[in-house]
């Protein structure tokens, strides 16, 4: 019973932030990660979401393109032509010309800058394997894939972000693709968007999407560029439809809380050294909307800049034994 509720517990997601993270992109292209509080005819007002008890602000609403919400709800603000001819005719006046707005290769420039804590360059590829007690072991503890890797398969500028697109590949012991979990995600793609600070709402766990999800809500863990250690990091849950192994689409959730940076830390594995910022936190399991909490662990990641998740464990309180489930990183193209 044990090994199935862990089997199951490994083919659920990551989560939605509860705490409001709002992102409002502005017209030049860059990046506010606010809460918003208030849009009216004319104005946005919003806090800072780092400081949500400090002062107000408030942006003109003809300087902004679009409101992306922590819900995954966007509005989207159309270019108001008196106000801008306005803009442009003052301007002229003054002998001075209206701000330029960033083009997609500054705002990827800038963002490869900023080095996010994710693997975001097109082609590049990051190879995971599985070990507990040890030893080298498959994606599900004597069952599936015995290799993992990630690619980011493309990349756009969109909003003033910079979408990564991941897929999955999986790989039998002879290195050879899996046939039926390959085949499944041939076509299937997991979106990461980043914006111009080097943040980004993780939506994608490698270790537990081994599914076909036909509806996702929100996102997952939020990773800032200026991790430190003692941080508190946004989390929440994130709500799922998926397909099961019969075909059936499920509601599933994932429940993350308690996560935060312990520090900074060099961790060897087979890719290399890495210079990682070490993060933990607990993950429940729920089914449906309503459902018991299931399948509670404990999670420590450690992450590097242009990498992502170099390490991944897990300990399930249920498992006496408190050793940990553990994903590295072994090859890195």
């Amino acid at each position: 019973m044990k090994r199935t509720s862990i089997i199951v517990t490994l083919l659920v997601t990551m989560t939605v932030s509860i705490n409001a993270q709002d992102v409002i992109v502005k017209r030049d292209g860059s990046t506010i990660i606010s809460k918003v509080l208030e849009v009216n005819t004319s104005n946005i007002k919003y806090k800072k979401y780092s400081n949500q008890d400090g002062p107000t602000y408030t942006i003109n609403k003809a300087d902004v393109m679009t409101i992306n919400y922590e819900n995954g709800e966007k509005d989207v603000f159309e270019e108001q032509g008196d106000t801008n001819q306005a803009q442009s005719s003052s301007a002229s006046s003054t002998g001075s010309s209206p701000a330029t707005a960033m083009s997609d290769s500054d705002i990827e420039a800038e963002i490869c800058s900023k080095k996010p804590y994710v693997l975001f360059k097109k082609g590049d590829v990051a190879e995971y394997c599985f070990r507990r007690k040890g030893k080298q072991t498959t994606m599900m503890m004597g069952m599936g894939p015995t290799y993992l890797q990630q690619i980011v398969a493309d990349t756009k500028v969109e909003n003033g972000q910079l979408i990564v697109y991941h897929k999955q590949a999986f790989f039998n012991k002879k290195h050879q693709p899996s046939k039926g979990i390959s085949a499944t995600f041939k076509d299937y793609y997991f979106p990461v968007e980043i914006d111009t600070e080097g943040n980004y709402h993780l939506t994608h766990n490698i270790l537990q999407d081994i599914y076909m999800v036909t509806k996702r809500r929100g996102f997952g863990i939020f990773v800032t560029d200026d991790m430190k250690q003692g941080m508190r990091l946004k989390t929440g849950t994130i709500q799922d439809e998926v397909k099961n192994g019969f075909g059936n689409t499920v509601k599933t959730a994932a429940i993350y809380t308690d996560w935060e940076v312990v520090g900074e830390e060099n961790i060897t594995v087979p890719a290399g050294t890495f210079n990682c910022i070490k993060i933990t936190g607990r993950i429940s399991q729920r089914d449906g909307e309503k459902g018991k909490e299931y399948g509670q662990q404990k999670v420590t990641c450690w992450m590097a800049r242009e990498v992502g998740i170099v390490q991944y464990e897990c300990v399930y309180d249920s498992d006496k034994s408190r050793e940990p489930f553990i994903l590295y990183l072994n090859k890195l193209n």
